[in-house]
């Protein structure tokens, strides 16, 4: 039986470690997830708008938003606010200037691949090259669902990364 190497050894010596940070650093980015929408409709635009330039200013990379319809329990109550993911995300581009926006995952079971493919590659276009577009099967509970929409999404959206070559392909697939 071979012993398992969990670390490397070269970054076992903390001397050598600390001397190779200092010659060619390895920087961390950080991300903010606005995962709460609080005090009613009239504040939610300031609030997030305002959430957003302290997280800019802070030096935080990148801004992400969940794709639910209604809130989750481990944030809050179920009726509480909860914005649609990419509207949000629209907004944000429009009040920020060099973080990279996107959803924490974008659900292909709740929107058609087609839609969420042009929906991003616009947000991408608009925001400068900031959108990023994880997508999954979200919350889909069977399995036939989920696997048959992460399928298809996958054809779809790859048609979408470069808007002006491929709109004929994406007219030549089933949608």
């Amino acid at each position: 039986v071979e012993d398992a190497a969990v670390v490397a050894p070269s970054l076992l010596d903390a001397g050598i470690t600390a001397a190779r940070q200092r010659s060619r650093p390895i920087g961390l980015r950080f991300g903010l997830q606005l995962s709460s929408f609080g005090g009613g409709p009239p504040a939610i635009a300031a609030g997030v708008e305002g959430i957003a330039g302290a997280a800019e200013s802070a030096g935080f990379s990148s801004l992400w938003v969940m794709d639910h319809f209604r809130q989750i329990p481990q944030v809050g109550r179920e009726w509480d606010d909860m914005l649609e993911a990419t509207s949000t995300l629209a907004f944000l581009a429009a009040v920020t200037e060099r973080a990279t926006l996107g959803t924490l995952v974008a659900s292909v079971v709740n929107r058609h691949p087609a839609l969420l493919g042009k929906t991003f590659a616009s947000l991408d276009v608009l925001s400068g090259g900031r959108a990023v577009s994880p997508s999954g099967p979200g919350e889909a509970t069977d399995q036939r669902t989920r696997c048959c929409a992460s399928t298809k999404a996958m054809c779809i959206s790859s048609c979408f990364w470069s808007i002006s070559s491929r709109v004929a392909e994406v007219k030549r697939r089933s949608l």
